[in-house]
């Protein structure tokens, strides 16, 4: 009787110190929880940073079948996401823009923190967007 119970102490030991690390990888609110990285998809209120016209805001959506629209007649294309690393590659006319930013939570980037933009391969400005 006595290493029945001992078995079955041992057990719940084990399976307790399982679920504390499957907790903590979810994010669930946990002392030192990792938060998995969201789905980026959805509506932003961004901000694109044109040294030294200024900056301006800009509706963005990225949609779930992997395409992107800026509001306003602004560059549309594809975007994919390698962990929190977001990459658009868009169009207006002629001319081509890639958008690189690291998504952080429910943002695209921050004012500190901000993505980069390049036309036609050249630097052209930074931007960082919020979920709206």
């Amino acid at each position: 009787m006595n290493r029945v119970v001992k078995t079955l102490v041992a057990g719940v030991a084990t399976a307790s110190l399982v679920g504390a690390p499957a907790i903590a990888t979810v994010g669930a609110g946990t002392a030192g929880a990792v938060t998995a990285v969201k789905s980026p998809v959805g509506k932003y209120n961004a901000t694109i940073v044109l040294t030294p016209s200024g900056s301006f805001p800009s509706q963005l959506k990225l949609k779930a079948n992997g395409t992107f629209v800026f509001a306003d007649h602004g560059p549309h294309g594809t975007w994919t996401e390698t962990g929190n690393v977001v990459n658009m590659t868009g169009t207006i006319k002629k001319n081509t823009y890639a958008f690189v930013i690291t998504q952080l939570g429910k943002k695209l980037g921050t004012a500190k923190k901000q993505g980069t933009i390049t036309e036609n391969g050249a630097p052209f400005g930074t931007w960082y967007a919020v979920r709206g």
